[in-house]
């Protein structure tokens, strides 16, 4: 439980760093932000937090700029999804 308590705590100010990492897009502090966020969520075994911070560096890359906020918001919903399934 520690850990994942953590996790939490670590990665809500990754999700505030990458909403604000967006306009305007800096996409240097973007990737780390993303890359430690994935690898906290890989340590944990949150694997639809992988995928969603996957599908962000697919928009990034292919220069779909405009779904980069749609998919940082999905983000957030697994967050929040995996935050309050810890706390029922």
């Amino acid at each position: 439980p520690d850990l994942i308590h953590r996790y939490l705590s670590e990665t809500r100010p990754w999700l505030d760093q990458l909403t604000s990492a967006i306009d305007p897009l800096n996409e240097q502090a973007f990737h780390q932000t993303l890359q430690q966020l994935r690898s906290s969520s890989l340590q944990v075994g949150l694997s639809d937090i992988v995928s969603s911070c996957d599908a962000l560096e697919t928009c990034l890359r292919m220069g779909t700029i405009d779904q980069v906020a749609y998919q940082v918001r999905q983000l957030e919903a697994e967050y929040y999804r995996v935050q309050a399934s810890i706390h029922l």
